[in-house]
């Protein structure tokens, strides 16, 4: 009788040491599952930002040159109204035409 108690006692232990391994492991999966899930939110965004911005990380994409050639005319674009108040203020005609 004795000896069964002590049986008995040790299964419950075995069975309480392993329900909670159990709920270490479930918590455990649970946290690299919603990791799993950022990282995977992370990876579309990238994605997405690359495939929207290809120029910025590859110069040998297909559209890399095309997109080169805008940014150089955006950025003249943008210089071009510097540069005409410069030759505003420039009232010698022979320089304007030496710039040309």
């Amino acid at each position: 009788m004795i000896q069964e108690k002590k049986q008995l006692r040790k299964v419950k232990m075995d069975l309480v040491f392993a329900e909670t391994r159990h709920k270490a492991l479930e918590q455990q999966s649970q946290k690299w599952l919603e990791e799993r899930d950022t990282w995977a939110k992370r990876m579309k965004q990238a994605t997405e930002f690359i495939n929207t911005y290809p120029w910025f990380f590859c110069h040998q994409c297909p559209g890399a040159a095309f997109n080169q050639m805008l940014q150089n005319m955006m950025n003249t674009i943008i210089s071009a109204p510097a540069e005409s108040k410069e030759l505003k203020g420039n009232s010698e005609p022979g320089r304007l035409q030496a710039g040309s």
